[in-house]
């Protein structure tokens, strides 16, 4: 069993928009991988982009050191491309290059990174091609620094904002997590 520190937004916390009160789904999707026996650590929060800023970088560095996880899972992008009035992914994979090159360069060497693909984005203007193209970068962006990845499913369940997971795409997406680190122990 591994040892995971997930990076992530409110689609790793768990946010459900449909509670008024702004409150998470009782089982978010790295639920299914304590359930699986990982030790889990959640970094997650509503609103995150990737860190960016020099003080958002080196609190995350302080994070993933702190933690000494065999697995980092990193689920962001969504609100970087959310947060912009013409969505493009290009600023979104440079910050995400970035930051994987500050971990490859600040954590241990033997540290594995899991890049997620983002669920798709279905709100009006061109935010669902740039949610498109981000996916596509990212999978470019762990094949070049030595990274995992796992696609995001393009038929995951939304919830009525066109944003978030419902509770059947939090389980969709915690049973593929656990199925592909179940995978990557098998091949250790």
């Amino acid at each position: 069993m591994y040892k995971l520190l997930i990076l992530g937004d409110s689609n790793t916390w768990g946010w459900d928009p449909a509670d008024f009160m702004g409150g998470p789904y009782e089982r978010p999707w790295p639920y299914y991988l304590k359930k699986a026996g990982h030790t889990v650590v959640v970094d997650a929060m509503p609103g995150r982009e990737i860190p960016h800023t020099p003080q958002l970088l080196e609190l995350t560095m302080k994070s993933i050191r702190r933690e000494h996880a065999d697995l980092l899972l990193v689920m962001l992008g969504s609100n970087d491309i959310l947060n912009m009035y013409q969505p493009d992914a290009g600023p979104a994979l440079r910050r995400m290059t970035r930051l994987v090159e500050m971990i490859r360069k600040e954590a241990d060497a033997d540290l594995q990174i899991l890049l997620m693909g983002i669920p798709r984005i279905c709100v009006p203007g061109d935010y669902a091609e740039a949610g498109e193209a981000y996916n596509l970068g990212l999978e470019q962006i762990a094949r070049e620094h030595g990274c995992l990845f796992l696609p995001a499913d393009a038929h995951l369940p939304l919830a009525c904002d066109g944003v978030h997971l419902t509770e059947e795409g939090h389980r969709r997406v915690g049973e593929k997590a656990v199925e592909f680190v179940s995978g990557i122990e098998n091949e250790v």
